[in-house]
């Protein structure tokens, strides 16, 4: 969607976060994922795949060696069923990857029956978003998984790895060779500030990770990374601790730019409503209390239509099921995106539309869910 006039801005910035309207939907039985319902009727069910989803195989083999203060995974849901008690947050210890021959056992499963899919019912532009934790941080994982996604070369139409980029500074050589065959669409690279100490203060990592320096940060953005993907493109968080108006926006892209970064996306913290998770969580309270809305940024770049600041142009609008964006070309150097996204509305999707899938999500104890949370929203279990 592309604005044309004031009045089209304003309505769409208004649309952010509205619910996906089913379109484009794939048609499969339950039973083909090996359907494990708390109800035998539940086997018969009819799941609607959107067609342009993607599939993440939810990279856990280690504990991840940054601790942002925002990262989603240490949140902590509250049980439906009882407010009182709490889910385990992702990142918990005991839901690593424990067997790998059995989950890639499991994950292989999982893909040849997409692929027969796929063959059967015609391409669903499935694109592979691979993220979790920190998928670089162990390579002997990192190494299996590129192996076996080498055998699937027509399965997913776009790939994406999401990273902190640790492993192409700590493990350059096993992690790079991984790659080479696989044609990577983009890296997205999470990156909090350009000042390194900013940015350790947001993202902590471990005091033995190179990447947590800037030359280093640099070489491998400058160096390692174009070889390997068609795209790099940076991630940041907008936060009161580190970037939070457009002075420090512009500031950043001109990093950026001298990096050679093609691609910036700007994020504000994802929308988490009072209810579903507890709030005494600490990492609940930093977002809380960072949260740098997305609205404020952007009526610094374009106030309206028709006054947009020096340097940046208006390209279009993406409005999702649980978010929207804005994109923008900067200095005619540089993408950059806007977007901001809820949870709230991630949630509602999946009450209003209960057998639609908008996105895969393979976690470590074999579960193939719609959701983040490893036991929610499961369509099949495969060990």
């Amino acid at each position: 969607m592309t604005a044309t006039s004031d009045e089209e801005l304003i309505r769409m910035r208004q649309l952010k976060s509205s619910l996906y309207e089913p379109k484009l939907m794939t048609p499969l039985s339950s039973e083909i994922f090996n359907w494990q319902g708390s109800d035998a009727s539940e086997k018969n069910k009819i799941l609607h795949v959107r067609n342009g989803l993607t599939f993440t195989p939810y990279a856990f083999a280690r504990i991840c060696n940054a601790n942002c203060h925002f990262c989603s995974e240490n949140l902590e849901r509250m049980q439906d069923e009882n407010p009182s008690s709490k889910k385990k947050m992702n990142s918990y210890p005991t839901k690593r990857i424990k067997d790998y021959d059995q989950y890639f056992k499991g994950l292989e499963k999982s893909f040849q029956i997409l692929d027969n899919i796929q063959k059967e019912k015609g391409k669903l532009n499935m694109g592979l978003s691979l993220s979790g934790l920190e998928a670089t941080s162990e390579p002997n994982w990192f190494q299996r998984f590129c192996e076996l996604l080498e055998r699937y070369p027509d399965l997913f139409d776009e790939k994406v790895l999401y990273s902190n980029g640790s492993g192409f500074a700590l493990y350059a050589q096993e992690v790079v060779d991984s790659l080479k065959n696989l044609n990577f669409d983009r890296i997205e690279l999470s990156r909090q500030h350009f000042d390194e100490q900013v940015n350790q203060k947001i993202m902590r990592f471990e005091k033995v990770q190179p990447i947590r320096l800037n030359d280093i940060y640099e070489n491998v953005t400058k160096n390692v990374l174009p070889p390997l993907f068609k795209v790099v493109k940076n991630s940041c968080i907008l936060t009161k601790a580190g970037i939070s108006n457009i002075e420090q926006v512009e500031q950043y892209l001109e990093w950026a730019i001298n990096l050679g970064v093609k691609r910036v996306v700007f994020r504000e913290l994802s929308v988490i409503g009072e209810e579903g998770y507890d709030n005494q969580n600490k990492t609940k309270r930093w977002i809380d209390e960072n949260r740098v809305t997305i609205s404020s940024v952007l009526s610094q770049v374009a106030p309206t239509f028709s006054n947009v600041r020096k340097n940046f142009n208006y390209m279009f609008t993406t409005i999702g099921y649980y978010y929207m964006n804005e994109s923008y070309r900067y200095k005619d150097s540089i993408d950059v995106i806007f977007e901001t996204s809820s949870y709230d509305a991630l949630a509602s999707s999946f009450d209003k539309y209960p057998n639609v899938v908008n996105k895969l999500i393979f976690h470590p104890n074999g579960n193939l869910s719609s959701d983040w949370e490893q036991d929610s929203n499961i369509v099949g279990k495969f060990f």
